[in-house]
């Protein structure tokens, strides 16, 4: 299981450096295989993986590409899709819970509650007397 696992991941992560080079060569009009061969092969060589560099790349833009054949205009294309291909994507979390209370003030003190948090945006559904729901979209 354990070798599947990461077998999945860095086919996971080679596609989305294909997708990423297939871009940049279409907009540019290189060929897909003289990018691998300057710029994603020689990092991962470097990296590990070149997701990982192209990770690298966006931290510092710098030195990512320090000892590698590529001029400015592509380093410029890469940085935007890559940026814009590495930001992560917003989940949403669902919950159900039952509360048991009767009074006013502990309802919503318990509202309250579960809207304090590092959330972008919640809300809370009374579903009944007493059945909620809890909703709410982080990164």
């Amino acid at each position: 299981p354990d070798d599947i696992q990461a077998c999945e991941e860095r086919f996971q992560k080679s596609k989305m450096v294909h997708g990423i080079l297939a871009h940049t060569a279409k907009v540019l009009n290189y060929e897909i295989s003289d990018l691998y061969q300057r710029i994603a092969w020689p990092m991962a060589k470097k990296f590990g993986h070149a997701l990982d560099g192209f990770k690298a790349f966006v931290a510092n833009p710098d030195e990512a590409f320090v000892d590698m054949d590529v001029n400015d205009e592509l380093k410029k294309e890469l940085l935007t899709y890559v940026e814009s291909k590495l930001t992560p994507q917003a989940i949403k979390i669902r919950c159900d819970f039952d509360l048991s209370c009767f009074s006013y003030q502990v309802i919503e003190c318990s509202f309250l509650a579960t809207m304090t948090g590092q959330w972008s945006k919640s809300y809370v559904d009374l579903l009944g007397c007493r059945g909620h729901q809890g909703c709410t979209s982080c990164w």
